[in-house]
């Protein structure tokens, strides 16, 4: 099985257990390591599960942090992550990221991806904007590429969208 297989398979079996415990796919999974402190911005090590960076980093991957991406339009606050092999051919493999952002902001950035051809589910109160299936680089069992979800006070984006389930912020 090839590295970018094996880590495919590993965070689409961790996401689906965090998806079988909690429900919906955009509600962050219980803690399951030591948590920041309460008030502090997320980083590519507080974002995702400690488990899932143990996996990245046992397959000598690490993060490039940046800011979190609408489209050309950077978020305030928000923080995007992009695991990779560093000695790699630059091909980015998994991506999360975590942003506040308040209704009014929340409904233009919808707005703005639904005008540019994405696909908009909603589901158990959150909404969820994914590309494509068509256009993706990846897509997980489920057929979806790279999502967005939004849920009160914030919205989370990953390469696929039960990605999304190993996001862990805000606590």
């Amino acid at each position: 099985m090839t590295r970018r297989r094996a880590l495919v398979f590993t965070t689409g079996a961790l996401a689906l257990l965090v998806l079988t415990g909690c429900g919906a796919a955009a509600e962050p999974p219980a803690d399951d390591g030591a948590a920041a402190e309460p008030d502090a911005a997320p980083t590519c090590e507080t974002l995702i599960t400690p488990s899932l960076i143990e996996d990245l980093e046992g397959l000598g991957w690490s993060a490039k942090e940046e800011p979190f991406m609408v489209g050309a339009t950077e978020v305030d606050g928000g923080i995007q992550c992009k695991w990779g092999d560093p000695e790699g051919a630059g091909e980015t493999l998994q991506i999360y990221g975590w942003a506040p952002v308040d209704a009014d902001a929340a409904a233009d950035y919808q707005d703005q991806l639904e005008a540019e051809g994405w696909i908009r589910e909603e589901q158990d109160g959150s909404v969820f904007l994914t590309e494509d299936p068509s256009m993706a680089f990846q897509v997980d069992e489920e057929g979806y590429g790279y999502t967005y979800g939004f849920a009160e006070g914030w919205m989370a984006v990953s390469d696929t969208k039960s990605g999304l389930a190993v996001i862990r912020w805000p606590r």
